[in-house]
């Protein structure tokens, strides 16, 4: 038998060459600009040292007026002689490509297929080159070019250098390669919307930016002959700040991020070397990722393995040149070591990043948390229990021990309340703060009590609590002033706190204790006795809309809170099971149907109300014994205070979040209130009984009377006597008002307290012109009133619309706030003005003057609608009462006003009208 021997051929080279660019490529015409700029690239690097950097570049010219269209990628690279035309361009792959790329590691293509994705765009494709003459000793120099018309026969034939002039069109051709591609004129399939990029200098733009920004040589895109423009950034993003962000303006979007971490690492043997840019955003990702570059050139654009899935405000830019790529450039091996080798240390620099962060941009975090942070928490303890995944579990476990400690929850204190607006803190930074105020002894009194400030192992205790309970949480707040509220059933927080307790002493520096609020105890029936005019009255004064309540008498602590409400608990879902039970038996006399709305009632209400009255508080007894006085001056002193107590236990349960940090001091300024009130009350029952016993001797009772007399009217006008008005309230609301202004990261703490004192002697100063009083600064505004029979300007309604305005008046007055509006180049905010009319206490409390009514609340909780003053440009709002009372006492015209809205009171069923004022 003869041997016989020969080469493989194909028979079909136009069908097998589709089959292969398709399978490569995907028909992507992208991707084919992306391979022929490689190319050019590797050319470039191939030059050496021959040319300086700054005369190696890659332009894209588009002639899309031509007969026949087409796009040319040239570039200033080494170039080819005749004799490597023939061996690059007339057969597929080339095992020398991978043997260069070993030698110079800055070699991006390897396999000498890249010109393939050409004949994704065209079948007419020309080749220009020459080889730089430096280079070219020895071989076939001069200018040749390569044709096809078919991707399968071509012709190369060698040019005389005017011939080449004609053919290149732009100037002196002195050495490199120019690739033109002669557009078809039908195109097919996805191909046919894709190739449009291709026909403008925009979308070649947009297809440099997304594969080739990093490439370190200038890409130019260009119309025509014209000089163009630079389309990529040249220099490497992670050198400098400026670079980073030019990057990310480019790669993101427009609105730069808050936080950017440029890193450069390698692993000890030098083996793998990764270079990068984290960027922390304001925007929600739900699905984090980074694009990941080898050799500076787009691998993936979305490498969600690279970034650990908590991280949904992060994205970045990852180079890593050791990385192995597929044929098509378009993914790396999961099992590549040096993948594994990056993804580790991905990982371990988002921590990295994200600790600096904390360090130094913690209130722009903070101010991003709400949107973001049952997201990140959810995905962070999926990672740290994922079974699945070693890796990110090691990875979330590190991270909880570092960085859970610098994440920001919800503290809660006396002034918040438990329904109130919450301070977004740290846990290291309310434990340092702990530290701070303690003395050296309770540092260095280590104790295993839970009531001890430091534990046994010098570790600060940080409490929190679950509790769901408003009242619950007020409780807790009355005993340890300040702790975390993680229980809220909208927020995830609770989770990192469970996770970080189960660590103990792995988390440094902070002891996590929940902590419980003690349960109200009974008190003996002879006790209980004693307060039953209190809980008659208390029983006949409060009215719930459409439920029922009973008053208690227990004993709880803290002393300090004189009643607490509470509530049944419905478990609708039973309720609604039992209903739909009944709804199936036979209706004996109507009693199913009355059952089933019983049912309807109890789950619509959400149970009855409980009124607790605190044994164990002073003013709760004072209260009790005055009630039982034969003076009415004194009974009715004490009926008063019981009244303005149980409103304030009313405000504290149905929580009026809008006005809370006003509501947490006043409850302290109400008690002082009536303390005050039975003290005049009852110096003035005394004074009388003193009349009575000296009419009996007429010298001495007219004397006597005369003292006596004296002595009242001294108490009458003491400002120590609460007196009841009735009065216009209005509230300036300027921490709301302002909150993106203020909480800008560009305003110091300084220029803040600047604009607040100013921005308050200004109101004061504008509320007395026009007649008002100041009553007080409540911590998110100014309170002011507007008596009856008080002499005020003419113009009352344009005064108050005028308020609006007053930070914008305070700049013009006062250089530090002139100076600071010109430096944010930002219009001063406008503040929102709410009115009221009603009944209010006005008297002195401790060595200041204030008040608290209904009347106050209601225009603190229009004043905080912000909805509702979109539709005002004045800013102003009033309550229907404040109107119809104004128009009453000459201060305006009732007609001066239009409907704005409704306010909703929450649990007080009361719906309040407001008007605005036309001008």
């Amino acid at each position: 038998m003869t041997e016989q021997s020969g080469q493989i051929t194909i028979k079909d080279v136009s069908h097998v060459m589709k089959l292969l660019v398709g399978s490569l490529y995907g028909h992507d015409p992208h991707l084919a600009i992306r391979e022929l700029i490689q190319n050019a690239h590797d050319a470039l690097v191939d030059l050496g040292n021959s040319v300086s950097d700054r005369d190696k570049s890659v332009t894209l010219r588009l002639w899309a007026m031509d007969a026949r269209p087409f796009l040319e990628i040239q570039d200033t690279g080494i170039g080819l002689s005749g004799t490597e035309m023939k061996e690059n361009f007339g057969k597929i792959g080339d095992s020398e490509k991978l043997q260069r790329a070993l030698e110079k590691p800055e070699i991006i293509g390897r396999f000498g297929i890249g010109f393939l994705s050409a004949f994704i765009v065209a079948d007419h494709v020309e080749v220009l080159t020459k080889k730089h003459d430096a280079l070219a000793a020895g071989e076939d120099g001069g200018y040749w070019l390569w044709a096809t018309r078919d991707q399968q026969n071509w012709t190369l034939a060698q040019l005389t250098p005017q011939k080449a002039a004609e053919w290149a069109r732009t100037g002196d051709f002195r050495h490199g390669t120019r690739v033109r591609l002669y557009f078809r004129d039908r195109y097919d399939g996805t191909n046919a919307e894709r190739i449009n990029d291709l026909r403008t200098i925009d979308g070649i733009e947009k297809i440099v930016r997304a594969n080739c920004y990093l490439l370190p040589f200038a890409i130019r895109v260009a119309v025509r002959d014209e000089p163009g423009r630079v389309a990529n950034l040249v220099r490497a993003p992670w050198q400098s700040d400026d670079l980073a962000a030019e990057a990310f303006k480019a790669l993101f979007g427009k609105n730069a991020p808050f936080f950017t971490h440029r890193f450069e690492r390698q692993d000890p043997n030098g083996r793998y070397r990764v270079a990068g840019v984290l960027y922390f955003r304001e925007q929600l990702n739900r699905t984090p990722s980074v694009q990941l570059y080898v050799k500076r050139m787009l691998v993936n654009p979305e490498d969600r393995q690279l970034i650990p899935p908590y991280g949904v405000f992060a994205s970045g830019i990852v180079d890593c040149p050791q990385l192995e790529v597929d044929l098509s450039r378009r993914q790396v091996a999961p099992f590549d070591p040096a993948y594994k080798w990056l993804r580790s240390s991905m990982l371990e620099e988002f921590e990295r990043a994200f600790l600096e962060m904390t360090n130094r941009r913690i209130e722009e975090f903070v101010s991003v948390w709400p949107a973001i942070d049952n997201s990140f928490i959810v995905h962070l303890m999926d990672a740290y229990q994922n079974e699945n995944d070693d890796t990110l579990k090691a990875a979330a476990k590190r991270f909880l021990k570092s960085g859970g400690v610098k994440l920001p929850f919800y503290l809660v204190d006396l002034i918040s309340g438990s329904q109130g607006r919450p301070t977004w803190t740290t846990i290291e930074e309310f434990a340092e703060k702990r530290r701070r105020e303690l003395t050296p002894e309770q540092v260095r009194n280590r104790s295993a009590s839970t009531d001890e400030p430091v534990d046994e192992h010098g570790r600060m205790r940080v409490y929190f609590t679950r509790s769901q309970q408003p009242v619950e949480k007020d409780l807790l707040i009355e005993r340890y002033k300040e702790l975390f509220d993680v229980g809220r059933t909208e927020k995830s927080h609770e989770l990192v706190f469970a996770a970080l307790q189960s660590m103990g002493a792995d988390v440094p520096n902070v002891a996590l204790v929940e902590v419980q609020a003690s349960r109200f105890g009974d008190v003996d029936g002879h006790e209980a006795e004693r307060w039953t005019q209190v809980r008659q009255h208390l029983q006949r004064g409060l009215i719930f809309s459409g439920r029922s309540h009973e008053v208690v008498v227990e004993a709880f602590e803290p002393k300090t809170i004189p009643i607490i409400i509470t509530d049944t608990k419905v478990d609708n879902e039973q309720v609604r099971t039992l209903r739909d039970q009944l709804s199936g038996l036979n209706n004996v006399a109507g009693v199913g149907q009355q059952l089933i709305g019983f049912l309807e009632q109890l789950e619509s209400k959400g149970g009855n109300l409980v009124i607790h009255v605190n044994a164990r508080n002073d003013l709760m007894n004072r209260l009790r014994e005055a009630l039982a006085e034969g003076q009415s001056e004194l009974r009715n002193a004490a009926t008063d205070g019981l009244s303005l107590i149980s409103w304030r236990a009313v405000i504290d349960y149905f929580g009026w979040t809008s006005t809370r940090d006003m509501i947490g001091r006043d409850r302290e300024n109400a008690h002082a209130i009536i303390r005050n009130l039975l003290t005049a009350s009852g110096e003035t029952a005394r004074i009388r009984v003193d009349l009575e016993l000296t009419r009996s001797e007429k010298d001495a009772a007219e004397r006597a009377r005369e003292a006596a007399e004296r002595a009242l009217a001294e108490i009458v006008k003491s400002e120590s006597a609460p007196q009841k008005l009735d009065a216009i309230c209005g509230f300036v609301d300027f921490v709301n008002s302002t909150q993106s202004f203020m909480s800008n990261p560009k305003v110091s703490p300084e220029e803040r307290w600047d604009v607040f004192r100013l921005l308050t002697e200004e109101l004061q100063r504008q509320i007395g012109a026009f007649g008002g009083t100041t009553i007080s600064f409540t911590g998110d505004g100014v309170l002011f009133a507007v008596l009856q029979g008080r002499k005020v300007a003419v113009d009352v309604r344009a005064r108050l619309a005028n308020l609006a305005g007053a930070l914008e008046v305070a700049g013009t007055s006062h250089e530090v706030l002139r100076a600071l509006f010109n430096r944010m180049q930002e219009k001063p905010p406008r503040l929102r003005v709410g009115l009221s009319y009603g009944e209010i206490y006005f008297g002195q409390v401790g060595p200041t003057r204030n008040a608290i009514g209904l009347p106050i609340v209601e225009a603190a909780r229009i004043a905080g609608d912000k909805a509702l003053f979109e539709s005002s440009p004045h800013q102003v709002l009033s309550a229907t009462s404040a109107i119809n009372s104004g128009a009453r006492w000459g201060l305006w015209d009732a007609t001066d006003f239009e409907k704005a809205g409704v306010v909703t009171g929450k649990g007080l069923n009361r719906e309040l009208e407001v008007w605005r004022p036309r001008f």
